[in-house]
């Protein structure tokens, strides 16, 4: 439900058709994000802004969109060395460090996965467009997978369930496949957003986690626990910085015929910011985290 690609910031600025079509096509809510190439995304794309004719309003407003793009769509962290100085040889690096979808430039060469931004009437992307929700097995694998770009991009990760139980394994094993899938990126951490409900206290909820999911932890891998008061939670999601989804039955494995399925979405822009806000408001001094540490 999320793809990154590499796009040229000289086809981008292209002319303003280009530009607008950019900025329509390209946010982590629409299920596209952006490698950051060169290393210095913001910059760049304020230089190529400049050769444009545009009346002063307009060079602000694009300035504050692409602002908002760099804000939560732009993945960063790349190696990219002094001496590669064409982009497309940038990009071409970086894709040897994380799975690009689609490398937009000017140019066309399938097997490389290299897209004419200017034309993608015929020849565009695998899975361009990307529906904003989907209907999945209920099972660690299938769930792990439909998200897998956006845990494999993160750089923070909440899990968020109100009924989570790390002593009940349909809990455990779609958790533990997350992980596995972040395993495959730069985050090292999980942040589990759950409640107090059915007497669940915190020496409950710290006695599971050491005793059955701890084991279970890679090595060096951290999850801290928050516990709210069960009237304030109800909706399951999946929030990073970049992208969030919502699971319509649940974060657990089915263990009933009648719902072998769950619904997976992908929530709009100012959703996912609305949530990650407010479950940003815990911390690891004032509210008592507990926290395990793979061995």
């Amino acid at each position: 439900m999320l793809r990154e690609y590499a796009v040229d910031p000289a086809e981008i600025f292209r002319d303003i058709g280009s530009l607008q079509r950019f900025l329509d096509d390209f946010h982590a809510a629409r299920g596209r994000v952006i490698a950051a190439i060169p290393r210095d995304w913001f910059s760049a794309q304020l230089t190529e802004l400049a050769r444009l004719s545009l009346q002063p309003i307009e060079r602000r407003t694009v300035k504050d969109l692409l602002k908002k793009i760099e804000d939560v769509s732009v993945i960063s962290g790349y190696t990219i060395p002094r001496d590669i100085e064409p982009w497309l040889d940038k990009a071409l690096h970086v894709k040897t460090q994380t799975e690009l979808n689609g490398i937009m430039s000017s140019l066309y060469c399938d097997e490389r996965k290299i897209y004419n931004y200017s034309n993608l009437l015929i020849n565009k992307p695998d899975d361009w467009n990307l529906e904003q929700s989907i209907s999945v097995e209920r099972t660690a694998q299938r769930l792990s997978e439909t998200i897998e770009t956006g845990l494999r991009l993160a750089t923070t990760v909440f899990y968020i369930d109100p009924y989570f139980s790390a002593a009940d394994n349909r809990f455990v094993a779609p958790l533990l496949a997350f992980i596995q899938k972040m395993m495959l990126g730069r985050c090292r951490s999980l942040t589990i957003h759950t409640t107090n409900r059915d007497g669940a206290t915190r020496t409950v909820h710290s006695g599971n986690l050491y005793q059955f999911l701890k084991p279970l932890l890679p090595s060096g891998f951290t999850v801290k626990l928050f516990i709210w008061q069960q009237q304030q939670m109800h909706d399951r999601f999946i929030l990073t910085k970049n992208v969030g989804y919502s699971f319509g039955h649940g974060l657990d494995e089915a263990e009933y015929t009648q719902a072998l399925r769950v619904n997976v979405a992908r929530l709009g822009e100012s959703a996912r910011a609305e949530h990650f806000r407010y479950f940003s408001i815990k911390d690891d001094i004032n509210d008592n985290v507990i926290s395990v540490t793979g061995e």
